[in-house]
């Protein structure tokens, strides 16, 4: 085969074409930061791609969960050190106004303070992060505890019942984050606690 000129030229001409051909597809990587910009350039890349950026979702999507998690455990921690601070004053005044020096008018009012502490616990018992109940279980949108008129406290029986509230760590991981509201704001908790404040407004002692 005579090989002309003019196939010389052409075949020079098509290297250069292809060249700036390459050297647009190198820009269009440096500019856009991606390998491929059509999964048909190259689909195994594009499949993988995808899988990466799926990858990517889940873990920020799990450090987000981890930082949630960190923010429930430490609000629990110190909603659960103020019930503590709470029982113990409930329990002080208790053993005051059981003494025999202690008039009707005393001990009415220290039912007075016990009232007022019964609504802190359900104050605290309703915790929230992130517009989240923290005690309320996996019912986390609906407070735990709700006052009633006649001073008896009513627990959301949703939260009594399914307890957990669980978050996503990991592929396949589940993990509970809060405290099991059946282990501190418990009916007979609450029930004692009315009854408390009923004997001593009557003038009983505690």
């Amino acid at each position: 085969m005579r090989v002309t000129q003019g196939m010389m030229t052409n075949h020079v001409l098509r290297n250069i074409s292809n060249g700036y051909s390459k050297v647009s597809e190198y820009n269009d990587q440096l500019s856009s930061g991606k390998k491929i910009t059509r999964p048909s350039q190259d689909p195994v890349i594009a499949t993988m791609g995808i899988s990466y950026r799926t990858d990517v979702s889940h873990v920020n999507q799990y450090q987000k969960n981890v930082t949630n998690a960190y923010k429930w455990l430490d609000s629990s921690d110190d909603a659960l050190e103020q019930v503590n601070d709470v029982l113990n004053r409930i329990r002080e005044l208790t053993n005051e106004a059981s003494t025999d020096t202690y008039t009707a008018d005393q001990r009415k009012a220290i039912g007075t303070e016990v009232d007022q502490l019964t609504n802190q616990l359900v104050t605290l018992g309703n915790t929230q992060v992130g517009g989240q109940y923290i005690f309320s279980g996996s019912n986390s949108a609906k407070p735990l505890l709700t006052a009633n008129s006649d001073g008896s406290i009513k627990i959301d029986q949703t939260a009594i019942d399914h307890p957990d509230f669980s978050v996503a760590v990991n592929d396949g991981i589940q993990m509970a984050i809060n405290v099991n509201p059946n282990q501190v704001f418990t009916s007979d908790l609450f029930a004692n606690l009315n009854q408390l404040k009923t004997d001593l407004n009557n003038g009983a002692s505690g």
